[in-house]
């Protein structure tokens, strides 16, 4: 009996990696916005909590 073998072609693993590929940099893209986003959010709460402990005055 002749047994087939059932490997991935060149072509195949390029069309997998390629995918692969297109949807992490799709998932990417808006990165740098939610870093933005969170340093900003980070940036704003630390203003808080030292107007808060410092008393200042106006």
């Amino acid at each position: 009996m002749k047994r087939q073998q059932g490997d991935m072609t060149l072509i195949s693993w390029v069309i997998v990696l390629g995918t692969i590929a297109f949807f992490v940099t799709f998932a990417m893209r808006p990165f740098p916005m939610y870093q933005e986003y969170f340093g900003v959010v980070t940036v704003m709460e630390g203003m808080e909590k030292e107007i808060t402990t410092n008393k200042l005055t106006k």
